[in-house]
């Protein structure tokens, strides 16, 4: 994350890249993503992968567990117990233990993110990875 200062100027040389831009045809090709939004992607990805979301059909992978979803060179892992890692711990928001969670191996859907109430739904167990923005929010 760029120091406070530094944001107004990423966000003027990002305008001044901008200039002159023109659209292009439609096309298949390479795409390079500045490192800012590799964090977006997973963030829409996570939502997308939660239990909840696919049991109200709002997820593109409702009725894709145990499909292929990625290439086989994608292995996706929720682990909430990962050693520095940023929001690691031994509960998650709900107070569930927290695990390490396949959720895409080589490229095949593996698993759901579970709260309580999702989980409970299904006669499983929370996977234990729910996040509140505060006590307000749900999981």
């Amino acid at each position: 994350m760029p120091a406070p200062k530094k944001i107004p100027n990423i966000a003027c040389k990002r305008a001044l890249e901008s200039l002159g831009a023109k659209p292009i045809k439609s096309c298949k090709t390479a795409l390079v993503f500045p490192p800012f939004s590799a964090s977006a992607i997973l963030s829409y990805l996570g939502m997308m992968l939660s239990a909840d979301e696919v049991q109200k059909g709002k997820s593109l992978f409702k009725d894709k567990l145990g499909k292929k979803v990625a290439s086989s060179l994608i292995t996706l892992i929720d682990d909430g117990r990962l050693k520095g890692g940023l929001g690691s711990g031994f509960i998650d928001g709900e107070g569930s233990p927290t695990s390490t969670t396949i959720i895409v191996k080589e490229g095949m859907l593996q698993n759901f993110l579970y709260d309580t109430y999702s989980a409970k739904k299904m006669a499983l167990k929370s996977t234990g990875n729910a996040l509140r923005s505060s006590y307000h929010s749900l999981p």
